[in-house]
């Protein structure tokens, strides 16, 4: 294969047109895996500066075109299409026909921060914006609809020529973090970082890649779409939804088409893990896939043990993981494992007891990084945790955001002291061992409380470890300000098959394990519904988002703990009797308020059927077992006044029952009491 040269688009397709002609450049499959359709160089060619012309006899339809499509061949040839006509293509996320309205305004204001007067959509979107009643949103006489396909080939219209430094693409950002920001990607961005990435693949030439992320994002977009049209591959492409509803689509298709290249953020491997059996994984050949690249959230290296683990049987090597590291304004690359490496699993910061991430390995060809101070502004060594620079000396490096000047100085030109040169911010904080990077996590997540720095996903991996009914990466830590001090929050996502009672029991599971491997306690613990964590469009994680959602009170919470509301970790100025004791503990229990729960209305009365108390039995014998309660105890005394007054006359007759007969005779008998909040 030859070298990947500084080429324009337009340059790159109309090349490899004449080189590769009828090979075919994207194979498109449905769900199932099934053959939909397919396009070769050539006529990838002809149809996106058909594309091209016809959007050039339109008129005045702006200067960025928003692009509304489905993955699949048809959102690349509008993309070209686009790029081809001197536009700047502006490819986001198509609102499906659940949640169309949801999905809107994020739309909306992306159209908006870019200045689009087009959208470029297939025929089936346009329909649902006027079934949905959408067009509040995204209305007529402020956008121009334009429908996909076209046929313009006879247009006498000739093309616009591109320089290296022209705009072709806006990347909006996913928004794990804030606002989405349209990270501007020149046509110098796509040749050069494409090279970076074959380069660092040891430039395998025409091979086979699958990719199942979504169109929009930048992995998938440059690493899978782009980058086998810069370098002659040949791409399949599967549905987005494919990795959660049918992983074991996603490693057929790798086997059946004999697929050199493929990967994915941590879930997609975890997703194998806990959905593809022993059974499907003899039947897989994954000999040839060489390449399984991995990034764009924490690598946890537990996943890719247990992935390698369960897929040996079928030829897969430990040797073809490929862990990376980057980013849109980036293009997309900037350090990976280099070929015939293996994958190191490490700490997410230097003296760590576990090594729960991975190393992402050296930089890439051309791209130098510095770990720094991110208060103090200057270089760190190694294995000292320090926010990520990487130098824009380099042509992968974005010229900035679009229309935003201030962050752009900000965050494209720092300086450190002594060093020639710029450097962007990447807002990661990670470290440098032995030349290689290992990521720690975002500044903007960092937590710090009581004086410390806490990782999130320290606390959120700890937490699902060996808790099968708890969702792998769907967990969210950070903290929260109250009148009194900062709280250390936890939110959860529970499978929905998980049995209610056994979500108080990983309470106190998850609260052991954080003591003794990071030195905290939470202070709240939210189990919430399947699905709803708060998550970008690449499944990053919106710790910030959830924090909102927590204090409007809009997270469907399934089980709450609260240390507030807990007696047995109650602070030493809370006074009460076994009375004040069972009435927080039901209250926490409940996820209520002290004040609604009235200790002299039945446990019926106060909303809890049999199952309920059954369960809260459960909780005072092994909180309190010294009370020695019966399951009878709790209907015989239904309410908790009764059952109160039952426990310490009961602790009375027992130490009446042990005293010495001297005290017995006495006047003031020395009753053992009940320990009061206090005394615990």
């Amino acid at each position: 294969m030859e070298d990947n040269p500084m080429r324009t688009l337009q340059e790159v397709i109309g090349h490899h047109a004449e080189q590769f002609g009828e090979l075919v450049l994207y194979r498109e499959l449905d769900s199932r895996g099934q053959e939909l359709s397919d396009i070769t160089f050539s006529e990838f060619h002809r149809r996106t500066q058909s594309v091209a012309r016809y959007l050039l006899n339109q008129g005045d339809i702006g200067q960025s075109i928003l692009l509304l499509f489905p993955p699949g061949i048809e959102f690349m040839v509008a993309f070209a299409g686009v790029v081809l006509a001197g536009k700047i293509a502006v490819p986001t996320a198509r609102p499906g026909a659940v949640g169309f309205k949801r999905s809107l305004p994020r739309l909306q204001r992306i159209a908006q921060n870019c200045s689009a007067q087009t959208i470029l959509a297939d025929t089936a979107f346009l329909a649902d914006l006027d079934a949905e009643g959408a067009q509040q949103w995204l209305p007529e006489q402020q956008y121009r609809y334009l429908p996909l396909p076209v046929a313009c080939d006879d247009l006498p219209i000739a093309l616009p020529a591109a320089s290296l430094d022209t705009v072709a693409y806006l990347q909006y950002s996913s928004g794990s973090t804030g606002a989405p920001k349209g990270v501007m990607i020149t046509h110098r961005n796509m040749a050069a970082n494409t090279a970076v990435i074959e380069d660092r693949m040891g430039n395998p030439g025409r091979v086979v890649s699958v990719e199942w992320m979504p169109h929009f994002h930048d992995y998938s977009l440059v690493k899978g779409l782009l980058l086998a049209l810069y370098t002659g591959s040949k791409h399949v492409i599967l549905p987005s939804m494919t990795i959660l509803r049918a992983p074991l689509v996603w490693l057929n298709t790798i086997s059946r088409y004999r697929a050199w290249r493929s990967g994915g953020p941590n879930f997609a491997y975890q997703q194998c893990v806990d959905r593809i059996s022993e059974a499907d994984a003899v039947q897989l050949d994954l000999s040839h896939w060489r390449w399984a690249h991995c990034g764009a959230e924490p690598i946890k290296a537990a996943t890719i043990e247990a992935f390698l683990r369960r897929f040996a049987a079928s030829g897969l090597s430990p040797r073809a993981f490929h862990p990376a590291y980057g980013m849109a304004e980036t293009t997309l690359l900037i350090t990976c494992t280099r070929p015939g490496q293996h994958w190191r699993a490490m700490p997410v910061r230097p003296g760590d007891k576990q090594r729960l991430t991975v190393s992402c390995g050296a930089p890439c060809s051309g791209m130098e990084i510095r770990i720094v101070d991110p208060e103090r502004q200057h270089a760190l060594p190694e294995r000292e945790v320090g926010e990520i620079w990487v130098s824009t000396n380099n042509p992968s490096i974005s010229p900035g955001y679009w229309h935003e000047e201030e962050i752009n100085r900000e965050t494209f030109q720092a300086r450190l002291d002594g060093v020639l040169g710029r450097f962007m911010r990447t807002g990661d904080l990670g470290y440098l061992d032995a030349g290689e990077l290992t990521v720690s996590g975002r500044i903007k997540d960092l937590i710090i409380y009581q004086g410390r720095n806490i990782v999130p996903t320290d606390i959120e991996w700890l937490a699902q470890t060996d808790r099968p009914w708890l969702r792998k990466d769907c967990g969210a830590a950070f903290s929260m300000d109250d009148s009194l001090s900062d709280r250390l929050v936890l939110v959860q996502e529970v499978d929905k098959r998980c049995p209610p009672d056994c979500l108080p029991g990983y309470v106190s599971g998850i609260q052991q394990e954080l003591a003794q491997q990071l030195g905290v306690r939470l202070d709240d613990i939210l189990f919430i519904r399947t699905g709803s964590l708060p998550k970008t469009s690449s499944g990053k994680i919106q710790r910030r988002e959830c924090r909102s959602l927590l204090l409007q009170g809009a997270l469907p919470v399934l089980h709450r703990y609260r240390s507030d509301m807990d007696p047995d970790v109650a602070s030493s100025d809370l006074r009460g009797s076994s009375l004040g004791y069972l009435v927080r503990l039901l209250a926490m229990e409940l996820d209520r308020p002290l004040a609604q729960i009235d200790p002299y209305l039945s446990l019926f009365d106060l909303g809890m059927d049999s199952r309920a108390i059954v369960h809260f039995h459960e909780v005072l014998r092994s909180r309190r077992p010294e009370w020695e309660l019966d399951i009878t105890d709790l209907f015989q005394y239904a309410s908790l006044g009764r059952l109160a007054e039952h426990i310490e006359a009961s602790a009375a007759q027992a130490q009446e029952t042990v005293a010495p007969l001297s005290e017995k005779a006495g006047p003031h008998r020395n009753r053992r009491r009940i320990p009061d909040i206090q005394d615990i």
